[in-house]
């Protein structure tokens, strides 16, 4: 169980990119516009991800940090030249800024981009300040744990939003995991292809 126990915080820290503020606005909308009948394409880009995660290439970087003890960037590191590398880094950590420099527009829109991307370069800052070079893993703990309580928050709301549904059956929430015109045509595509 100790063992098992060491995963939750990652685990915790991996929910987060589904519960972003870009998909809580892509699943509001289309539920607010469609009710259940885009859960069939949840289902199905939710078996897309899984057999993608279950894949080739990911088997691959398993088996590859399996054999040298070592994860990707590191051996990107110790087998690619260095402008390679920086160009990799530099290309991450701009995925990063962008994407959290939009959520942050997104979400509270008297923000300007230009003081979202300061926000978002003192964030990664931040976040790297929990990692230390002797492998001490006490900050990143810590950091885990503040997710992991945000998080559960999410959850909590989550659920009390859920109490307060009326008027719904199992059987509407059932028939919106079979596939339905309305998730092919349209906006209804467009919405399904956000989800």
């Amino acid at each position: 169980m100790v063992k098992f126990g060491k995963f939750v915080g990652p685990g915790t820290i991996i929910t987060v990119a589904y519960i972003d503020p870009d998909n809580f606005q892509t699943a509001a909308s289309s539920g607010a516009q469609f009710k259940y009948k885009l859960l069939f394409m949840v289902l199905i880009s939710n078996l897309i991800a899984i057999y993608l995660q279950a894949s080739q290439p990911m088997a691959l970087v398993a088996k590859l940090g399996f054999v040298t003890g070592m994860d990707l960037a590191q051996i990107n590191r110790a087998q690619l030249p260095s402008w390679l590398n920086y160009g990799l880094w530099f290309m991450a950590e701009a995925a990063i800024v962008i994407g959290t420099t939009i959520t942050i527009n997104i979400l509270i829109s008297k923000i300007p981009l230009t003081a979202g991307c300061a926000l978002a370069i003192a964030d990664t800052l931040f976040i790297l300040l929990f990692y230390r070079p002797d492998g001490s893993l006490r900050g990143l703990r810590a950091f885990e744990l503040f997710i992991s309580v945000f998080v559960l928050c999410v959850f909590i709301c989550f659920c009390i939003e859920l109490s307060l549904i009326t008027d719904t059956t199992a059987r509407h929430v059932m028939d919106g995991f079979l596939p339905s015109r309305e998730s092919f045509v349209s906006n209804g595509l467009y919405e399904s292809c956000a989800l």
